[in-house]
């Protein structure tokens, strides 16, 4: 998080940052998403229209992603979080905790291949809408 708050803190004043879209741990299921397909995102409370547009998303494209939506002010150790409080729209989407975090255990053969390209595909088909319109970034 360090990276990010120096980037949200040194961006030229002349620019614009209009968006930040955040995957952490995006390819594993925690113990009790039995389908394989969990997630969650955070958004920023103030662009509520972020969780509108990723549903949308989701039903146009036929994704299979159960999304718990969380929108909050930009709390959490994520780097999300300084963006979201400069007061620039942020997503976070989160896979979940598993039992291998930060262990040797954490091996490639369990990664959930379909989850983590379909939140792949999301993160795209979000950017895309937002880059054609600013509809979904008003209050």
């Amino acid at each position: 998080m360090n990276g990010s708050r120096y980037f949200v803190a040194n961006f030229p004043a002349s620019k614009k940052l209009v968006y930040n879209l955040n995957f952490d741990m995006l390819a594993r299921n925690e113990p009790n998403d039995t389908k394989g397909n969990q997630m969650s995102m955070m958004y920023t409370d103030f662009s509520p229209r972020l969780k509108d547009l990723t549903e949308k998303n989701i039903r146009d494209f036929n994704l299979d992603i159960d999304v718990r939506y969380r929108p909050g002010s930009g709390g959490g150790g994520s780097d999300h979080a300084p963006f979201a409080q400069a007061g620039i729209p942020a997503t976070f989407f989160f896979a979940g905790m598993h039992p291998d975090y930060h262990l040797p255990s954490d091996e490639l053969r369990k990664i959930n291949w379909d989850k983590m390209l379909n939140l792949i595909r999301l993160g795209f088909l979000n950017i895309w809408d937002l880059s054609k319109s600013s509809e979904y970034l008003q209050k």
